[in-house]
């Protein structure tokens, strides 16, 4: 019985004869997905003639397979969908787009995140992303257009980065607790690096302790895969606050009239540094001179400090 079914039924459908029509989607009847109505279908209703509710091959009613389903096969026989579908490009993250990533389907027009381009023909097709300096251009991508179909594509951007490493000197002052940090992130300690950091340009700032001037703030230029390395010095707020270029102090010296005579009791010429700090700054090392030809002229010795908020006198 379900064979002679099956027989009658494949000849009336050669006895159907409707004129083509041009769909703008698949037709209902396309069982076998090649976006037309013909033995195909068929065929495929037949397999699964009286199959029940849910089968693939129940187009209408959820009643199982039957003469409802064959009748939309036949009311549709020969008719084909649209020969054109569409595509859909998803860019992210929202920073390249702002930045200026955008899309073109076989290179045509260049479109934004978001747009589709319809009217493509069945097959396939390629879509390219712009390059946006400081990031990673996206691989073309080879989408297979459907009719009546629109295909989606989501496609991410990544940051160029680069690194970047910063020496503070001197060592008082990094163990006195100087740091460093770009763009307001974390501070870091002198000789670290910072991976993964944006190609393109940045600030790095320094951070205040006390008895020191920190660093000025620098712009840094980071390039791909590179590391970006600087130094940055610290210094320390000495003042010279008077001077005496003609001392004829005699000895003993009159306080009260403002005379000073050196611990070799000789009225020599002096000057008055000041640190306005609360620490103490070692002034070994360091050196005065009236020469500008001569910078080391004469050498603090060590041991010498300039106390917290005291003048320190020293003859010349």
């Amino acid at each position: 019985m379900l064979k002679s079914m099956r027989v009658l039924l494949s000849v009336i459908v050669v006895c159907v004869s409707l004129v083509s029509l041009v769909w703008a989607a698949c037709p209902d009847g396309d069982l076998d997905n090649n976006c037309k109505v013909d033995f195909g279908d068929v065929t495929f209703l037949v397999e699964r003639w009286l199959d029940g509710a849910g089968s693939s091959a129940d187009i209408v009613g959820g009643d199982g397979v039957n003469f409802g389903d064959f009748a939309i096969v036949a009311k549709n026989w020969r008719q084909e969908g649209g020969t054109t579908g569409s595509v859909r490009v998803t860019i992210s993250p929202p920073d390249v787009i702002f930045d200026g990533a955008q899309w073109t389907v076989d290179g045509g027009e260049r479109r934004d995140s978001g747009e589709t381009v319809s009217g493509l023909s069945v097959g396939l097709h390629t879509v390219e992303f712009i390059d946006v300096p400081g990031w990673i251009t996206p691989s073309n991508e080879v989408v297979e257009i459907i009719a009546g179909e629109t295909e989606a594509v989501s496609v991410t951007y990544l940051r160029e980065v680069g690194s970047l490493m910063v020496d503070i000197i001197p060592g008082e002052a990094v163990a006195a607790g100087a740091q460093w940090r770009v763009d307001e992130g974390a501070w870091r300690n002198s000789g670290v690096t910072v991976g993964d950091v944006y190609v393109g340009g940045h600030i790095v700032e320094f951070k205040e302790i006390d008895g020191w001037i920190s660093a000025t703030d620098r712009s840094v230029i980071v390039s791909e895969g590179q590391l970006t390395a600087i130094s940055a010095e610290y210094s320390q707020p000495l003042v010279i606050s008077e001077f005496l270029a003609s001392n004829h102090s005699p000895n003993p010296p009159d306080p009260d009239k403002g005379e000073l005579v050196d611990e070799n009791g000789d009225s020599s010429d002096w000057i008055e540094i000041y640190n306005p700090t609360d620490i103490a700054i070692d002034l070994s090392g360091w050196y005065l001179t009236d020469n500008d030809s001569n910078l080391t002229e004469w050498k603090f010795p060590a041991g010498v400090n300039a106390d917290r908020s005291r003048p320190r006198l020293e003859g010349a």
